[in-house]
């Protein structure tokens, strides 16, 4: 998101149970990567989906900068 200088909100799952319970209610998935993009829910995707999503959808225009944080696999502090 930073990528594109999107605006998101990151809801940490692990330190806010009312946030993990919104995501399972809403995904029916448990401790994934989860994100909703204009009411589409994308469950258990990686930064790379994510991005492509926003391409083929015409959210973004590709850009030729490099995203601060790895895109291809999930956080590694949880």
């Amino acid at each position: 998101m930073r990528k594109y200088d999107l605006e998101f909100e990151e809801k940490d799952i692990i330190k806010n149970p009312a946030f993990r319970w919104e995501m399972e209610q809403k995904s029916s998935q448990q401790l994934s990567p989860c994100v909703t993009i204009n009411g589409e829910m994308l469950a258990d995707v990686s930064g790379d989906e994510v991005e492509q999503y926003l391409l083929d959808h015409s959210m973004v225009k590709p850009v030729e900068d490099t995203a601060d944080a790895p895109t291809d696999s999930g956080c590694v502090d949880h």
